[in-house]
C-alpha cells in the first residue's frame, strides 16, 4: 500500500470514531434534556402551581369566612358552603405540592409548617363559629376570627410559608433548568 492510501484509511478511521463519539454524545445529552423537560413539566412547574392555588384558596376561603360571619349567616350555616369549598381545594393543591416536590427535605419541612398552619387556622374559623352561635360570646367568636385571619396573614403565616415554599419549589426548577445548560 502506498504511504497515502494508508494516511486516507487512518483518517478515515478517525473520523469514523469521532463520528461515532460525537453520536453517542449527543444522545446521552439529548437524552438528559429530555428527561429534564419531562420533570420540570410533570412535576416542579405543577408543584409551583399548586403552591398558587393553594394560596388562592386560602384567601378565597378566608374572604368566605369573614363574609359569612359578617352578613349573620354563620349563625345558621357557619362559616359557609364556600368556605369549606375553598379550604377543601387548598388541602387538594398542598398534597399535590407534596405528590411534586421537587425542594427535597427543606420543601417537605415547608410543607409540613403550612399544613400544622392551616390545620390551626380551621380550627380557629370552627372555634369563632362555636362563640358565634352562643348567644353572648360573639366577641370571643370575633377575636377567634381575627385569630384565624391573622394565621394567615400575619408575618410568618400560612401566606409567608407558602412564600417560602414557593421559592424552594422555584429554585429546584433553577437547578434542574441550569443543569441541562
Amino acid at each position: 500500500m502506498t504511504p497515502t492510501r494508508v494516511r486516507l484509511v487512518r483518517l478515515r478511521t478517525a473520523l469514523l470514531a469521532l463520528t461515532l463519539t460525537v453520536l453517542v454524545v449527543s444522545l446521552w445529552a439529548f437524552h438528559s434534556v429530555q428527561n429534564t423537560a419531562e420533570t420540570v413539566r410533570d412535576r416542579t412547574s405543577q408543584a409551583v402551581l399548586e403552591v398558587t392555588a393553594a394560596r388562592a384558596a386560602l384567601v378565597a376561603a378566608d374572604a368566605a369566612a369573614v363574609a359569612s360571619f359578617a352578613s349573620g349567616e354563620a349563625k345558621l350555616a357557619g362559616p359557609g358552603q364556600e368556605y369549606a369549598n375553598q379550604l377543601a381545594l387548598a388541602s387538594q393543591s398542598l398534597a399535590r405540592v407534596a405528590e411534586f416536590n421537587q425542594a427535597g427535605e427543606d420543601g417537605g419541612n415547608a410543607l409540613q409548617v403550612v399544613e400544622s398552619q392551616v390545620a390551626a387556622y380551621s380550627g380557629s374559623i370552627g372555634q369563632a363559629d362555636v362563640h358565634f352561635r352562643q348567644p353572648d360570646a360573639a366577641v370571643l367568636g370575633a377575636v377567634d376570627l381575627w385569630h384565624a385571619s391573622r394565621l394567615l396573614h400575619a408575618p410568618g403565616g400560612v401566606m409567608e410559608e407558602l412564600e417560602t415554599l414557593q421559592g424552594r419549589q422555584r429554585d429546584a426548577l433553577d437547578r434542574q433548568l441550569s443543569s441541562t445548560g
